[in-house]
């Protein structure tokens, strides 16, 4: 269903989908609030995709921690994905997110991707907070945003999984 002209609201319908694995209705005009009934499936979801819509929202905490979902959404970063500690790819890319870094999500164990670019992010990227932030963290694009500043030393030195292990040489 992606790519399409599609507008309106998400049906309910959809929830009679339980078992459903992929979603996507990316790049339509899908407009309203994520639907709560996708938690009721979201242990067999692995993708959903609602980016370049007008969704809005947040995920409800149920969703978040029961979900293996990997998360592509347009709109605000909802503060809901704290709870998401099995989310790997977070894409929020080319959006009219307008805000400062976003650190809380330093905190996710399991986040490997994670796409900010092209928006309107200001400001610093402030140290981290957590001891292993971003442990699990393979991509990180920020590019194309207001950000300034140096970013932390202490970011890149815990950026393990980007480093190449490969006879131990453990360099970025």
């Amino acid at each position: 269903m992606a790519n399409n002209k599609i507008g309106g609201k998400v049906s309910p319908l959809i929830c009679g989908a339980a078992t459903l694995r992929v979603l996507d209705l990316s790049n339509n005009s899908l407009m309203g609030t994520l639907l709560e009934c996708l938690m009721s499936f979201s242990k067999y979801l692995s993708v959903l995709n609602l980016r370049m819509n007008m969704i809005q929202g947040v995920i409800p905490r149920k969703f978040a921690e029961d979900s293996n979902l990997r998360i592509d959404l347009k709109g605000h970063c909802p503060k809901s994905l704290v709870h998401c500690e099995k989310l790997e790819v977070l894409n929020l890319g080319n959006n009219g997110l307008e805000d400062t870094f976003p650190d809380w999500l330093e905190t996710l164990p399991k986040l490997q991707v994670l796409v900010l670019r092209s928006n309107m992010f200001h400001g610093f990227v402030s140290s981290p907070e957590v001891a292993r932030p971003f442990f699990e963290l393979r991509i990180f694009d920020l590019s194309n945003n207001n950000l300034s500043g140096p970013l932390p030393v202490r970011y890149i030195m815990k950026f393990t999984a980007m480093m190449n292990q490969d006879k131990g040489w453990g360099k970025l």
